[in-house]
């Protein structure tokens, strides 16, 4: 069997609409340590976009389907390399503007992470789609047994050296690393 494997952290918000189009699709649902996530969305809040990165997503995105979309990115992308304050960064949720005015950037990156995994968490169950559960600590640190759970999960023929190709992509370094570099 033909396997499509498409990996848009965003879909998480819409698994509905994703089971709904792929009436027959599973869902590898990847949890991480809230921590450590919370850290990494910080850093990327606050890291100014790559080139490169800008000039690959420009290249390959539609602009024609969405050009508000569009607007709004190139909008956000020039005031996070113009201005010292972040423009969103990711997902938003209702009042995260508000929040930047009130808040900590850490405080609106905790409340990103919980609204995106309470979103899932509510919408996956009324779905159609297969959920594998995974832990990303689990998958970075036994990625070929990992591996092998899903991919036997999804009844996909993998061969050993994909599934080897696959797991040197994956470390483990980031585990703990939210608590090694926020405060108390």
């Amino acid at each position: 069997p033909t396997a499509v494997i498409e990996k848009t952290v965003a879909n998480a918000l819409r698994t509905p609409f994703v089971a709904e189009i792929f009436s027959d699709a599973s869902a590898v649902h990847l949890t991480r340590d809230g921590i450590d996530t919370v850290a990494s969305i910080r850093r990327e809040w606050l890291r100014r976009p790559p080139l490169r990165y800008v000039a690959k997503k420009a290249l390959r995105y539609p602009i024609h389907l969405a050009p508000n979309y569009a607007a709004h990115y190139a909008v956000a992308l020039l005031t996070r390399t113009r201005s010292k304050a972040p423009a969103v960064w990711g997902p938003s949720y209702p009042g995260i503007h508000g929040d930047l005015q009130r808040e900590s950037l850490l405080t609106v990156c905790a409340r990103q992470w919980r609204w995106c995994v309470e979103s899932c968490l509510a919408d996956l169950p009324g779905t159609s789609l297969q959920t594998i559960p995974v832990r990303y600590e689990d998958l970075v640190s036994d990625p070929i047994n990992e591996l092998v759970r899903i991919s036997e999960a999804l009844r996909l023929h993998t061969s050993q050296e994909t599934l080897h190709e696959a797991a040197s992509r994956l470390h483990a370094t980031s585990i703990g690393s939210g608590r090694l570099t926020l405060s108390e």
